[in-house]
């Protein structure tokens, strides 16, 4: 018996069915994503997410040369002109290479520590994971910002943020407990 005349006689209508004009049922993506539960396919994407981060970092390699400018074959959609500041320097950084070097380990750290924190769910140390997580997406920041020489990006200034960050976490923590304890 074919597939469809099963699904009709059990009159299971699924969103495959609704797409049929596409064959997306015969399509080698969809024999790889459609067969999987969501567990797998849940464990496939965060098997990607790892993959990723630990070559965005490798990004400065593929995309400019040895002296720091970008590859012919990198296309130019206008970013280039528009990330380079007063001085000619993309975002203040010497050259591109730097510039994709800097940014591609600010972000794989971010993910790494974003990952940690979805990892640790129900730990007791889990909001503390937020401290790396709001300073690493704090530095993104300062730096897609230009604003690495400024004031912003002292280390005083970045104390304070980070003081500020744990007593508001632990305060978030602290009363929401403190509210669910008073709830029941």
């Amino acid at each position: 018996m074919n597939r469809a005349l099963t699904r009709k006689i059990l009159k299971i209508e699924t969103p495959r069915l609704k797409l049929g004009l596409l064959e997306i049922e015969k399509s080698p993506a969809f024999s790889i994503f459609g067969s999987m539960n969501k567990r797998t396919l849940l464990n496939f994407l965060i098997s990607l997410g790892i993959i990723f981060s630990s070559i965005i970092s490798y990004f400065h390699d593929i995309l400019t040369n040895k002296d720091g400018e970008l590859r012919d074959w990198v296309p130019n959609l206008g970013l280039v002109d528009a990330i380079k500041d007063s001085e000619g320097y993309p975002l203040g950084f010497t050259n591109y290479r730097v510039l994709l070097y800097i940014l591609g380990l600010n972000i794989a750290m971010h993910i790494g520590y974003l990952g940690w924190y979805f990892a640790a769910k129900g730990k007791p140390y889990r909001f503390f994971i937020l401290v790396p997580v709001f300073i690493s997406l704090y530095q993104i920041i300062i730096n897609l910002l230009n604003q690495r020489s400024s004031v912003l990006n002292d280390v005083s200034t970045k104390f304070i943020i980070t003081i500020v960050i744990i007593i508001a976490i632990v305060l978030n923590f602290y009363l929401r407990k403190n509210n669910e304890k008073n709830t029941y």
